[in-house]
């Protein structure tokens, strides 16, 4: 086997993916995230990049060379020749890193993986992106940390009550400068159950909610963003003291999510 670090130009990855006969269905979806740390320059030079059998065909690296593409960008990356034909059975066959052990791995150690849970949510309700990178999740943790940190400080770790889409409206709420105090309460609230006038029975209702209605945490992204919603519903309503007796979800997020999302 030989190694060879390579600057692939889009060209290059073209060439070379005339080479791809036998891999594994494509995701647009990863090569989309790729491209788009590519493009931002987050993209590193890692052991990880292209593969070749003896007989030429491409053995790995089929997303990384789209992407290149997708890109238009040209990517230093490590090439290796010469694979024998019955090495496929083995490549990825590792445990991959989740998100948060490269987050971690990386230095990030103050970032928790309910963190990188609350901005999946948001991003989902944002529907701007189907997958992020893990760069890219690093970033909207930092520009969030504030909001974050103040939700894990606030908001008890409670089966139902703090899932990621409760986790991620307060995060929205705080970050959008709602009234910090008001936020806290409602944390308590959805803490303890313990209000202390009718203005608080928002609080009460959305907890009531995710009481009765735990299973919703389980489904797909369409009831979080339910929950995610009814949340934000919910805040605004305690923050502004108003009296509702019933929690109605919203079509739309309330507190503006940012664009760096």
């Amino acid at each position: 086997m030989k190694i060879k670090t390579i600057s692939i130009s889009p060209e290059m990855a073209t060439q070379w993916l005339e080479k791809n006969n036998g891999n594994r269905s494509v995701s647009l979806v990863v090569v989309k995230k790729y491209a788009r740390d590519m493009q931002a320059g987050r993209w590193k030079l890692t052991h990880q990049g292209i593969a070749f059998y003896k007989n030429g065909s491409l053995a790995d690296g089929q997303h990384r060379l789209k992407a290149i593409i997708e890109s238009g960008c040209t990517i230093k990356m490590m090439v290796a020749y010469d694979i024998e034909d019955d090495s496929s059975i083995a490549i990825d066959q590792l445990r991959a890193r989740s998100n948060i052990d490269q987050i971690k791995i990386a230095g990030n150690r103050w970032v928790r993986a309910d963190y990188i849970a609350a901005i999946r949510c948001l991003v989902d309700v944002s529907k701007k992106y189907k997958n992020l990178s893990s760069s890219e999740l690093l970033i909207i943790a930092n520009q969030l940390r504030p909001s974050l940190e103040f939700v894990n400080s606030n908001l008890m770790k409670k089966q139902y009550i703090s899932s990621a889409p409760v986790q991620a409206a307060i995060v929205l709420a705080h970050f959008n400068n709602e009234n910090e105090n008001r936020l806290i309460f409602f944390c308590h609230v959805l803490n303890t159950g313990l209000i202390e006038s009718n203005d608080d029975k928002a609080a009460i209702l959305i907890r009531d909610f995710l009481s009765s209605n735990h299973h919703v945490n389980r489904l797909g992204g369409k009831s979080r963003e339910i929950v995610c919603l009814k949340t934000q519903r919910a805040i605004k309503a305690f923050c502004d003291k108003e009296k509702i007796s019933n929690l109605i979800c919203p079509k739309s997020t309330i507190y503006t999510i940012p664009d760096f999302i």
